[in-house]
């Protein structure tokens, strides 16, 4: 059985206590991009390092140029490949090719987003499995926005291609949907799941709440100025967190 490893996001100024407790990193692009001393936390750890490409927070991708240039700055080892949701399943795959190219030359691995039109599961499929056929996208990542977008479920999709075992391509999910307890769903395929990433626990953590059984998401979302200090319930939310994968 496979190790599920495990992010945890959080304010920039909570950044290093939550690589500390994470057993993987994720590096988000919109900030790398402007702000050096966080690069430099990322870049002076020796775990295993996904750098996301700004799409969620900015609605569009990093350029991969960019991407590049950053990837270098934060050692990662992982390059998420342009996407662009609630798009079309086969717009942007010209962008993916181009990026693939520059991402495997400079010795990155990669990642790739499915995306899809409202409700369009047959385009998310053929997204899905056109990349998990692709000898050179190494990882799939599962995202709370594209997967409900598309009419379906993570537990669903993993059910799916049980078939893909983890010695082919493992996925990452992007997020909790609903809440941490998403987890519970997802265990009869962690062999398929090589990480997750939430800012679930220390976002909760710092706004007081606990993240067991608490399914209502924080209206506000994560604030990564905010000066909100780390906690003890940011740690138990952690160890929850242990306690189910």
């Amino acid at each position: 059985m496979k190790e599920i490893l495990f992010a945890h996001i959080a304010p920039t100024k909570c950044t290093q206590a939550a690589i500390d407790n994470s057993s993987m990193n994720m590096v988000l692009a919109h900030i790398a991009e402007k702000d050096n001393e966080y690069c430099t936390m990322f870049k002076n750890s020796d775990k295993h390092t996904l750098l996301d490409n700004g799409a969620f927070e900015n609605g569009y991708p990093m350029s991969p140029l960019d991407m590049c240039g950053i990837g270098a700055r934060v050692g990662a080892d992982v390059l998420v490949l342009p996407d662009f949701p609630f798009s079309s399943w086969y717009r942007g795959w010209d962008s993916v090719e181009r990026a693939l190219a520059l991402y495997k030359a400079a010795g990155f691995k990669t990642m790739f987003i499915p995306q899809s039109l409202h409700n369009d599961s047959v385009g998310y499929y053929l997204s899905l499995e056109k990349a998990l056929e692709h000898p050179d996208i190494d990882y799939i990542g599962l995202s709370i926005l594209a997967c409900p977008n598309a009419g379906l479920l993570r537990r669903d999709i993993l059910k799916r291609y049980t078939k893909w075992t983890s010695a082919k391509k493992r996925f990452h999910m992007l997020g909790m949907l609903g809440s941490v307890d998403e987890i519970k769903e997802i265990k009869p395929y962690e062999d398929l799941v090589h990480g997750w990433d939430t800012s679930a626990a220390v976002w909760y953590g710092v706004n007081g709440r606990y993240v067991e059984n608490s399914y209502e998401k924080l209206k506000l979302r994560v604030d990564f100025n905010s000066q909100l200090d780390w906690q003890p319930l940011v740690n138990k939310n952690i160890n929850y967190i242990k306690g189910l994968l």
